[in-house]
């Protein structure tokens, strides 16, 4: 089929007592409904199967004023797509049979507006028995207006994508780059660990009943065997704390890529874009209360920061132990409200001295699963719901 095979104009079909099919709606409103309610994926489809081979060379603009030429009436391509139509939206079509009168259709139509499924809603109304022309206008300029918003929707999803992808990189360079360091301090323990089983049997066999005189030598060995602990101390909190970064960069790495193919489907698919989903916190109210977080990333306090902020909260922080105090932490717990912790990121011997304050200090303590957004996100829910 070619654009020459379909004419501008159809002869005018009498509407029937029922509900209006596509080629007896007004030639004006043609463009919104196909655009409005056939993703140009279906439009393909249906061209293939009336014409038996698929609309290769044809864009998507041509594809879709094809299909518009050919809703007057007439034509293989309007009875399939009248019966797309039906099929697809029964269950819209079905809830507006129920009413009578246009004052109740506009009641239902502002319903689906706000809720987002406009596209049954709209096909529902233009063809009901009671839609009035002025009715059928309403609702085709409300659609206009939405098809410029989802274009301004489109251009900041697709930036916001851009972003997401350059981060996406960046972290993944990141995240190579720390597991090459957490491997050079797992050789360099493992290396300094056998250093010392060295000096330790070495060292036995200078104290032993054999070899009294070599006293001096020996103390030098315990001195040296004591520095080279301490060095095994400081290698493992490294190899701590870079293990524990590293699981933070491939959550977020995680994160991002679910994001990024969030956003590649809805950048792919034609149909009106539904409302954007509130964020699990939006609907959070901390009522002033105060959340520590104790061990995580310095990194990711900022993030946290402005979570709680958000959801009417104050945050503090203490990273554990790293770097602030015993006497910092006890300082903290008696501002909090809620202490949160994350598993993985903070010592033993850290964790327990963490439940004992905060059991001295009757504070609620959660130990979290990890240190991701979700996973504190998911907590001040359940503090909320608590």
């Amino acid at each position: 089929m070619c654009f020459s095979h379909v004419p501008a104009t159809t002869d005018p079909t009498t509407r029937p007592a029922g509900r209006a099919r596509l080629w007896d709606l007004p030639a004006g409103l043609h463009c919104s409904v196909i655009g409005t309610c056939v993703p140009t994926t279906e439009l393909r489809r249906l061209f293939q199967k009336a014409e038996g081979h698929p609309p290769g060379g044809i864009g998507d603009y041509d594809l879709h004023r094809l299909f518009v030429q050919a809703a007057g009436g007439g034509f293989r391509l309007s009875r399939l797509t009248q019966r797309y139509l039906e099929q697809t939206y029964r269950a819209s079509v079905a809830r507006f049979s129920r009413v009578r009168g246009a004052e109740r259709l506009l009641g239902l139509w502002q319903e689906a507006l706000e809720s987002g499924g406009v596209a049954g809603a709209y096909w529902a109304l233009l063809t009901h028995r009671d839609a009035t022309e002025q009715l059928q206008d309403l609702a085709a300029a409300e659609i206009h207006m939405l098809s410029h918003e989802a274009g301004r929707v489109w251009q900041t999803e697709r930036l916001r994508r851009q972003r997401l992808e350059s981060d996406h990189e960046a972290l993944r360079g990141r995240l190579n780059e720390r597991s090459h360091d957490c491997q050079r301090l797992h050789g360099e323990l493992n290396r300094l660990q056998q250093q010392v089983r060295r000096l330790e049997a070495e060292l036995h066999r200078q104290n032993g009943p054999a070899a009294p005189r070599q006293g001096g030598d020996g103390e030098r060995q315990r001195h040296k065997n004591a520095a080279l602990r301490q060095r095994i101390q400081v290698l493992e909190a490294r190899l701590m704390d870079n293990e524990c970064q590293e699981q933070c960069w491939r959550e977020q790495l995680e994160t991002l890529r679910a994001e990024n193919e969030a956003l590649r489907r809805q950048m792919g698919d034609d149909a009106p874009p539904e409302p954007a989903v509130a964020p699990p916190c939006a609907e959070l109210n901390l009522c002033g209360r105060c959340i520590l977080y104790v061990g995580g990333l310095h990194g990711a306090r900022d993030q946290y920061r402005r979570l709680v902020e958000g959801c009417n909260g104050r945050f503090l922080h203490h990273d554990g132990g790293r770097e602030d105090g015993h006497q910092r932490l006890r300082a903290l717990l008696q501002q909090a409200d809620t202490v949160l912790c994350p598993l993985g990121c903070v010592s033993h011997q850290a964790m327990g001295e963490i439940k004992a304050l905060c059991k001295r200090e009757t504070k609620l303590v959660k130990l979290l699963p990890g240190h991701s957004l979700s996973a504190f996100t998911t907590a001040l829910a359940e503090l909320q719901a608590g």
